[in-house]
């Protein structure tokens, strides 16, 4: 099995948590590909589940719910790979953020 790096923004202002980035290592299909939605819900499920990010995936592309900063780029998360060994930085979009990657749209 193979990793990568997770920086994900959190805030939480109604719990008066400031902006700040955790670091995540998660594992890394290599033969079927890992997106970043995929990852997100690793440490969802497996590590911190107070994590907030819109998670309605179709993986095609089309609902544009999922889409993210990733990399200092907008991207949807459901169609973002992630590399072994690599760090992926994720942010929100650009808007108030009602939590970690969680824009008010």
């Amino acid at each position: 099995m193979t990793y990568a790096t997770l920086e994900v923004f959190r805030q939480d202002a109604s719990l008066g948590i400031a902006p700040h980035f955790d670091i995540f290592k998660v594992p890394v299909d290599e033969e079927d590909k890992t997106t970043v939605l995929e990852a997100l819900e690793y440490v969802f499920m497996n590590v911190d589940s107070s994590l907030g990010f819109r998670r309605y995936c179709c993986g095609l592309q089309s609902c544009n719910s999922c889409l993210m900063e990733i990399d200092g780029k907008a991207a949807p998360a459901c169609h973002t790979l992630i590399e072994s060994g690599k760090t992926t930085r994720v942010e929100p979009l650009e808007g108030k953020v009602a939590r970690d990657l969680i824009v008010d749209k």
